[in-house]
C-alpha cells in the first residue's frame, strides 16, 4: 500500500470517521464517450465552497469540470451553472480555434463578474494607493464580501470529438494512459509555478510567503490569495488574471481515464499515488476499466476523496474521475 498519514499524529482522523456526515455532494454520469464519478467532501472545513458540473447537451460537446471557490461559494456556483453553456454557445459559432474561444469566453465572463463589483473595486484601488498592501483593505472594511469571492476552474471539454484541458487557478486535471503513465496534465497557477512567479512579479504584485500545514512554502498575492489566476477576486484584479491554460489532447496521449480535482486533493495526493489507488480498486474488485460502471466510478471518486482526507488535507476536497470509453 502507498503510505498514508499516521492517524495518531493527524487530527483528520476524526474527520475521516465522520466524513459520511460531511459529504457535500456526489454524482455519477454516463455518456456515449465516458463514465463519470464525482465526490465532494467538506473535509475539516465547516462548509463547502467547491462545485462541479457534468454538461453534455449533445454529441458534439461535453464539459466536465470542478470549481473551487474561495471567500464564499458564489463565484464557483455561477461558473458551474453558466460557464459550460457560454462556452458551448460561443464555440458553436467559432469552431476553428477552440483555445482562443475558451480564452475569450473566460475573459468575458470574468469582466462581467468584476463589473458587478466596480464600486467596491474603485474604493479598493484608492486604499491600495494609500497603503500599498491589499491586506490593509480588510482592516479598513472597505471591501464587501462579494469583492473577495473568487474561484478556480478546471475542465475537460470534448468539442467535435477533440479533447481539451482548460485550467484557471490551483486545481488540476491529470490524464493517464492504460499503463498508468501520466501523459498530460495542467499546470498549477500559484507560486509553485516559476513562470507564474515571474509573471506576478512583473506586474508589481506583493507576495507574502507562508508555510501551509503540510510544510509547503506558498506565496500569497498581496498577502491575501494563494493563487495567481482565478475568476472573480475583484479586489485583486490588477494582478490575478483569469486567462486559462488550454491543452489540446491528441491521439498520441491515448487516455484511459482522467482525474479532475481541487487543490484539497492534489495538495496531499500525487498523480502517481492517485493512479495506485484507482488501479488497486480495480484489481481488488476485478473491474476492467474499459467496462467500468457508474457504481464503480462513484466508489472510486469517494475512495480518492477519503485518501486525501486521511492524508491530512485541510481544505474542501472534490474529485471527479472520468473513464473514457474506447
Amino acid at each position: 500500500m502507498m503510505p498514508l498519514c499516521d492517524n495518531a499524529t493527524c487530527d483528520n482522523a476524526a474527520a475521516v470517521q465522520n466524513s459520511i456526515n460531511k459529504i457535500a455532494f456526489d454524482a455519477s454520469y454516463t455518456s456515449s464517450s465516458c463514465i463519470v464519478g464525482t465526490a465532494g467532501l467538506c473535509g475539516t472545513r465547516p462548509y463547502m465552497e467547491d462545485t462541479h458540473v457534468d454538461y453534455n447537451p449533445d454529441s458534439s460537446f461535453a464539459c466536465y469540470g470542478v470549481f473551487d471557490g474561495h471567500g464564499g461559494v458564489g463565484v464557483a456556483q455561477k461558473l458551474a451553472q453558466e460557464l459550460p453553456q457560454r462556452i458551448k454557445k460561443y464555440v458553436d459559432h467559432h469552431p476553428k480555434d477552440i483555445p482562443a474561444a475558451l480564452k475569450h469566453v473566460c475573459a468575458e465572463f470574468d469582466t462581467e463578474l468584476i463589473a458587478e463589483y466596480k464600486d467596491g473595486v474603485a474604493a479598493f484601488n484608492k486604499e491600495i494607493d494609500q497603503y500599498g498592501v491589499a491586506r490593509k483593505i480588510f482592516a479598513n472594511s472597505m471591501t464587501s464580501f462579494k469583492q473577495t469571492q473568487g474561484s478556480t476552474a478546471v475542465m475537460m471539454l470534448s468539442v467535435n470529438e477533440n479533447l481539451y484541458f482548460c485550467n484557471v487557478g490551483d486545481s488540476q486535471i491529470v490524464g493517464y494512459n492504460n499503463h498508468g503513465k501520466v501523459c498530460v496534465k495542467s499546470q498549477f497557477h500559484n507560486t509553485y509555478n516559476q513562470d507564474e512567479c515571474r509573471r506576478i512579479a512583473a506586474v508589481g504584485a506583493y507576495l507574502k510567503y507562508h508555510y501551509n500545514p503540510l510544510g509547503q512554502r506558498i506565496g500569497y498575492v498581496e498577502s491575501a490569495l494563494a493563487m495567481t489566476r482565478a475568476f472573480g477576486d475583484a479586489y485583486l484584479k490588477r494582478w490575478v488574471i483569469c486567462e486559462p491554460d488550454v491543452i489540446r489532447v491528441t491521439k498520441k496521449h491515448a487516455l484511459d481515464f482522467v482525474i479532475i480535482a481541487s487543490d484539497g486533493f492534489w495538495d496531499v495526493v500525487t498523480p502517481d499515488m492517485a493512479y495506485f489507488y484507482v488501479n488497486e480498486y480495480c484489481c481488488v474488485h476485478n473491474v476492467d476499466r474499459k467496462k467500468i460502471t457508474e457504481k464503480h466510478a462513484l466508489a472510486i471518486a469517494h475512495m480518492l476523496a477519503n485518501v486525501a482526507l486521511v492524508n491530512c488535507s485541510r481544505d474542501n476536497i472534490t474529485v471527479k474521475v472520468v473513464f473514457l470509453k474506447s
